[in-house]
């Protein structure tokens, strides 16, 4: 993705976005490549990021399932459609969305019906 696709979801300006991407790079998580014209850059993580990344999201996995063990079928049923209400009234729009959404488990993300993603265009811009 290029600075701008970055910068949206973390909420940051263009020059610390391309700080943050200074670090990355500097810790050997991620490559800067040529992007899609003469003013854009691409910015992909190298396999140490994957792998850095793919750690960061197991261990909230583990958190969250240990929390999720304490409930049975029907209340995480309950849940689910409590949090999937308050997350889209938290939503304010698309690009609030990304930024709820950055750290999403994107593998049990209900997508068609995601209410994040529902509720950032509804209060204004297109799907993320």
């Amino acid at each position: 993705m290029g600075i701008e696709q970055l910068r949206r979801p973390l909420g940051l300006s263009q020059s610390a976005t391309v700080r943050v991407v200074d670090a990355l790079e500097a810790d050997g998580l991620a490559l800067r490549s040529p992007g899609a014209d003469a003013r854009s850059v691409r910015v992909e993580l190298t396999a140490a990021g994957r792998k850095a990344a793919r750690a960061v999201l197991r261990r909230r996995s583990a958190v969250v399932d240990t929390a999720l063990g304490a409930l049975s079928d029907s209340e995480r049923d309950a849940l689910t459609g409590l949090l999937e209400k308050m997350l889209g009234a938290l939503t304010t729009d698309s690009d609030h969305a990304e930024r709820v959404c950055r750290l999403c488990d994107w593998d049990s993300c209900p997508e068609p019906r995601c209410p994040v993603d529902l509720a950032g265009r509804a209060k204004g811009g297109g799907p993320r």
